[in-house]
């Protein structure tokens, strides 16, 4: 049986196997840990979606005109004939 190939630096193979087994431990490790967040990114995703549909239809309504105010009227009574005062 042939000798296992050398990498350029002539280390042995399952040298490099082991350090790339433990690299892919660490990730693995890693990604798990961010398992909680994928509940909380579906939350935000949907709170997101809510509030882009409240905000459509708030600006989708016709604005009403702002009620008539005796503070617009005129100072005179003669250029206001309507109105009366006490």
């Amino acid at each position: 049986m042939p000798p296992p190939p050398q990498t350029p630096d002539g280390t042995g193979t399952e040298v490099v196997v082991a350090g790339l087994a433990r690299e892919v431990d660490v990730l693995r490790r890693r990604v798990d840990g961010l398992d909680p967040l994928t509940a909380r990114v579906d939350r935000l995703d949907e709170m997101a979606a809510r509030t882009a549909d409240t905000l459509k239809t708030v600006v989708g309504r016709k604005a009403k005109p702002p009620a008539p105010s005796w503070l617009l009227a005129p100072p005179t009574t003669a250029r206001s004939p309507g109105l009366s005062r006490s």
